[in-house]
């Protein structure tokens, strides 16, 4: 036995009608994740890495070699390569 489906007009009769205080906050709600949207930048990048070439032996300090793929020019020249401190690794 299935129920008959209402009209949209009794639906609407039974959901509460907004406030205008409601409709504020609404709005500045809208507003405040609009402006959350547009201060994200939507180009996200990020480099690839190709082979991984460890230079050094067991014990030694690290000397390795890694191929950076879909560089440009501009970024390779902006690039700044470092390994982090111990202080960083122990945190």
């Amino acid at each position: 036995m299935t129920r008959p489906l209402l009209p949209a007009a009794s639906l609407s009769a039974t959901r509460p009608t907004p406030t205008p205080a409601g409709r504020c906050q609404l709005t500045m709600l809208s507003a405040a994740m609009a402006l959350a949207l547009s201060v994200i930048s939507t180009d996200a990048s990020a480099l690839a890495f190709g082979r991984l070439n460890v230079q050094s032996a067991l014990g030694e300090p690290l000397r390795a070699e890694i191929e950076v793929t879909e560089i440009t020019a501009s970024e390779a020249d902006g690039m700044k390569v470092n390994i982090a401190s111990a202080e960083a690794f122990r945190a």
